[in-house]
């Protein structure tokens, strides 16, 4: 299936990105090449690989502040796309924190 990278750009220096879009490419693509299991800031500044993993792995990461945080990475064949999927992710995710996930009791009806 191939490796998939996630790469997280900061959107306030697109206009340094479209001065000199080849060095961006080259910086991105070393970066990627060069990915083990700690993020890469292949453009100081501008632009991260968070994570490249093969398409079998679902990487969660956390997005905000000009930066990211993985949470967590789970081989489970790259199935995200459904609400089944997604639960068992967060119970996972839970469980590597030392959490356990369960559905909230339904809602009483008001008399």
């Amino acid at each position: 299936m191939g490796f998939n990278s996630t790469v997280l750009v900061l959107n306030d220096r697109l206009g340094e990105i479209e001065r000199e879009p080849e060095k961006f490419v080259e910086a991105m693509l070393s970066g990627i090449y060069g990915f083990g299991y700690e993020q890469v800031n292949f453009y100081p500044g501008q632009s991260t690989v968070m994570s490249c993993t093969h398409a079998d792995t679902v990487t969660i990461l956390a997005v905000g502040g000009n930066c990211a945080t993985k949470l967590g990475q789970f081989h489970n064949g790259g199935h995200h796309h459904t609400e089944e999927a997604q639960v068992q992710l967060l119970r996972e995710l839970a469980d590597k924190y030392g959490f356990t996930l369960r559905k909230k009791p339904a809602k009483k009806a008001k008399r």
